[in-house]
């Protein structure tokens, strides 16, 4: 009597490698689609907090060249005039072709829209006013703005 046992046979074979190539490709095209979509939420934030550091940026240099003026003499849609801190010089800030100046300085360019206004209590003698600024930044058409409190 001469019995054989069946081995089993050593590795794999055609099918199953097939099988594994085809989870391994479904797996492997998830994990990029994941990638893909969290690399372009990524660039979408840095975009948003570029402009948004850039709209801080530019309200603070507005604000500045602004807070330089004591005592408000003019103040119309693109100009902003007084007397400065200091009292002895005439200060001006203004807005033309996108840009808002001091002076003869560029404090910021790259706006779409902008305009200062006045609030003021006109009962009161030697009232303080304020006075309102606003724009719309051409490259993100994000709005900025800021108030300063000015003696009359």
């Amino acid at each position: 009597m001469n019995f054989t046992v069946n081995k089993k046979q050593k590795g794999t074979t055609l099918i199953e490698l097939l099988v594994a190539l085809v989870i391994a490709g479904i797996v492997v095209s998830l994990g990029f689609t994941v990638y893909t979509i969290i690399t372009r939420q990524f660039q979408r934030q840095s975009r948003e907090a570029e402009a948004l550091r850039n709209a801080i940026l530019i309200k603070k240099r507005i604000d500045n060249a602004c807070r330089k003026i004591a005592v408000l003499k003019r103040c119309n849609e693109r100009e902003l005039s007084g007397i400065d801190q200091t009292g002895d010089s005439t200060r001006t800030v203004r807005y033309r072709n996108g840009s808002v100046f001091s002076a003869t300085d560029t404090v910021t360019s790259g706006f779409k829209e902008f305009v200062f206004s006045l609030a003021e209590d006109s009962k009161k003698k030697n009232s303080k006013a304020v006075v309102l600024w606003e724009g719309v930044i051409a490259e993100s058409g994000q709005w900025v703005g800021g108030e300063l409190t000015v003696g009359r």
